[in-house]
């Protein structure tokens, strides 16, 4: 047990954003009233700019050029998707929530109800649904859990506690999440910078913008972006998948190795191969493999299959 919380606690350590800063949807790299995109160097400097008129504009969705080396589709004024050279997205919809893919299939998400954050093999993530905070750390050992309203942390793994149950632990570990880890995500894994405005301007020039019946289509770079006429959205590229609704805040991120949702209500999951979450406002129910356990907000373990 010591090794699974030891693994994720070195992982989550070395991959820290690098300024201890509270950065909520509500206050993330976009600002609401001035639309601007943000770079590490300054989240408050404005760096967007137009690239060149695509077609009449007429609205949205508009595409812009951003002097980091970076791309933005903003759908409508509160929804904004930065695209990279490499195809890293990061999509931000303000006052909801902000989440990134990287190319490496690594996963961000920043919401109001939820934080996820992926660094290698490890998933961290915390559900503020109700007024309990549900905390999960996956590894490649097991799963750690616990709630703000208990005094220990709970383990379960497959591999290490053949036969047991939900084995609670001394030692309390999790990490803040109330970072909007998206932002560092999207400016590691993404190639930027002057040198790729050129190639960036060629990007941006040649995307293309269609109505195919209900649907705004919007194609850059290889990403394909479908907007429907109950405004949802969705963003698909190389096995990457990004769904969501503006209005909500419901949300799903997906690739081959992970698969994220949060809706409105503030229910989630996280689903890494056989290891899989679910949270509610009544608790969690956590699985590693064919080992089942569902726990309250009390700390009870309320059902266990193994």
């Amino acid at each position: 047990m010591p090794d699974i919380l030891e693994e994720l606690q070195s992982k989550f350590s070395l991959s820290l954003p690098a300024s201890n800063v509270d950065l909520t949807p509500q206050s993330s790299a976009y600002d609401n009233n001035k639309q601007r995109a943000s770079t590490p160097q300054s989240a408050n400097r404005k760096t967007s700019t137009i690239s060149k008129p695509l077609a009449p504009c007429t609205g949205y969705p508009s595409a812009f050029l951003n002097n980091c080396g970076t791309m933005s589709i903003f759908l409508e004024p509160n929804v904004a998707v930065d695209i990279s050279v490499n195809r890293v997205i990061r999509v931000t919809c303000f006052g909801k929530f902000s989440a990134t893919i990287g190319n490496d299939y690594n996963v961000s998400l920043s919401h109001e109800l939820a934080s996820v954050y992926q660094t290698d093999n490890c998933i961290y993530a915390a559900f503020r649904v109700g007024d309990v905070e549900k905390q999960v750390m996956i590894g490649e050992s097991g799963i750690v859990l616990s709630m703000d309203t208990l005094e220990e942390s709970y383990v379960l793994s497959k591999t290490l506690l053949v036969g047991k149950g939900l084995v609670p632990v001394q030692r309390r570990f999790f990490p803040p999440m109330k970072f909007d880890f998206t932002l560092k995500q999207f400016y590691t894994a993404a190639n930027y910078g002057e040198r790729y405005l050129p190639v960036c301007h060629k990007i941006v020039t040649r995307a293309h913008f269609t109505n195919v019946g209900n649907k705004k289509i919007v194609v850059i770079n290889g990403i394909h972006i479908r907007i429907t006429q109950n405004d949802s959205v969705e963003i698909t590229s190389q096995n990457r998948l990004m769904r969501f609704a503006p209005l909500t805040g419901d949300v799903q991120v997906k690739t081959p190795i992970i698969d994220v949702t949060v809706d409105a209500s503030g229910k989630g999951s996280v689903i890494k191969g056989k290891k899989r979450v679910h949270a509610s406002t009544s608790g969690l129910v956590v699985a590693d493999g064919e080992r089942v356990i569902s726990i309250d907000t009390a700390g009870n373990v309320i059902n266990s299959a193994t």
